[in-house]
């Protein structure tokens, strides 16, 4: 396209161009003007080589043109080359404009083509990403229904106890988890524990940690509450030992209305009397709450809590969730 226009510019300029010089003839240096306009208004539409063509060309027709008409006066023809070398100059100056259109209309060319490619990769990472996304969705869609498949059943008759939850991951799947422990109807406790981290591989360790409490609660049934989360920490540090994971949690045992009650390192036990008082328990006691589960093998001291709860208490169990929520003003529940 860009040839046919610069050739049909130039045809057209030889034709008026040697017209010009042939009709005017004495005042035919007034085609050299026609000539410059001319190369002016062909420079945006040609290259460096073009523009030089035009203008080599120009100066040759115009000279052949005086030499045709005043071979026989030599005064007039040599006139007529003093005016074409004063526009040689001027044409200088115009091919040099030309040389730096024509650059830079290579580095808008090169610039264009290196955006149109660079727009090509974009969508085509776009694509991949967008296709990627949606991959990951369903496998986290499916990691949550997995997981809220080993969340354990409310439990529906229970003697003496009512119990109420709320289990909403930030993420689709959580680390936060929480298991009850009864026999029939007799509720003999409950845990909940937090691994740290977040997304599928917290709640992938969930369901590795539920069997082991489970296993060493009924397995050590008999003995104080302090040996069984200690036999649970050996078991789950030699789980985690090449994992960079931990767990903070809370075990309860309930024996009527008597209540076992250790930490490791989970926020603490929050107990609502019937008269409307709240207590922390064992929140005065700072050697109370243990180290989080898992770490290494090491034996930790854990220590156990005992209280009793009436008819209308309420025994309040979270993770660092709570803590970290935000009322409607905007204030910290923790």
């Amino acid at each position: 396209k860009e040839m046919f226009i610069f050739f049909f510019f130039f045809a057209v300029f030889v034709a008026l161009s040697g017209t010009c010089f042939l009709l005017l003839g004495p005042m035919r240096h007034l085609g050299l003007v026609f000539t410059l306009i001319a190369v002016i208004i062909e420079l945006p539409c040609c290259n460096f080589r073009e523009a030089c063509f035009i203008t080599v060309s120009s100066m040759c027709a115009y000279l052949a043109v005086s030499f045709c008409l005043f071979s026989s006066d030599p005064d007039s023809f040599f006139n007529g080359v003093y005016y074409a070398a004063a526009f040689i100059p001027v044409y200088a100056l115009l091919l040099h404009v030309s040389w730096q259109i024509n650059d830079q209309r290579k580095k808008i060319y090169s610039d264009r083509r290196e955006l149109e490619q660079m727009n090509a990769r974009l969508k085509s990472s776009n694509v991949r990403l967008r296709r990627a996304q949606e991959m990951t969705l369903k496998e986290l869609d499916l990691a949550s229904a997995v997981q809220n498949a080993f969340l354990p059943a409310m439990p529906e008759t229970i003697k003496g106890w009512e119990i109420a939850l709320a289990f909403r991951p930030c993420f689709g799947v959580s680390g936060d988890f929480y298991d009850f422990y009864y026999r029939g109807e007799t509720f003999k406790g409950l845990t909940i524990y937090d691994v740290s981290g977040h997304g599928v591989s917290s709640a992938l360790l969930t369901m590795i940690v539920k069997p082991a409490m489970a296993e060493c609660f009924f397995r050590m049934e008999s003995s104080p509450l302090n040996q069984i989360i200690a036999a649970i920490n050996r078991t789950l540090a030699s789980l985690f030992c090449d994992i960079d994971h931990f767990l903070t949690a809370i075990i309860l045992r309930f024996d009527g209305s008597r209540v076992e009650y250790t930490n490791a390192g989970h926020p603490d036990l929050v107990l609502r009397r019937k008269s409307g008082e709240v207590t922390m328990i064992a929140k005065d006691k700072p050697h109370f709450k243990g180290e989080p589960l898992g770490i290494d093998c090491r034996e930790k001291p854990y220590f156990t809590e005992v209280f009793t709860v009436e008819t209308g208490d309420m025994i309040l169990l979270y993770t660092d969730c709570m803590l970290e929520s935000q009322s409607a003003e905007g204030e910290h529940y923790g």
